[in-house]
């Protein structure tokens, strides 16, 4: 099984391959979750372009799960994950630049796909 993402949390890193590696059907972790140093001006970077993104895009931050995970490093931020449609997409990374101390964004957004 091989883990990814990112992680801001001491700890969580090991904690999430302790969980699978005793489950019976894996037979191998590689734990490839980035751990993210703990930086005062990113977790402010990162909690101003929560808040933007819940007041432009409302639905991707609904019900106990975030649509979007919102990256933060030294400045830098990735968004990851899902949105309606290009114009969220494009919503997402406008407002993520108008947030002070951002330095870049890399807007890895998908939209979703609605054929189904």
């Amino acid at each position: 099984m091989i883990l990814s993402g990112f992680t801001i949390g001491l700890g969580v890193r090991s904690e999430g391959e302790g969980k699978v590696k005793h489950l019976e059907w894996v037979e191998e972790v590689e734990n490839n979750i980035e751990q993210l140093p703990l930086s005062p001006g990113d977790n402010q970077i990162r909690s101003q372009v929560r808040s933007r993104l819940g007041r432009y895009l409302p639905r991707a931050f609904s019900g106990n799960r975030a649509e979007i995970r919102i990256k933060v490093n030294r400045g830098d931020v990735t968004l990851v994950g899902l949105v309606d449609s290009e114009l969220d997409k494009g919503v997402a990374e406008t407002q993520t630049r108008t947030v002070p101390l951002v330095r870049s964004v890399t807007n890895q957004l998908v939209v979703r796909d609605r054929s189904n």
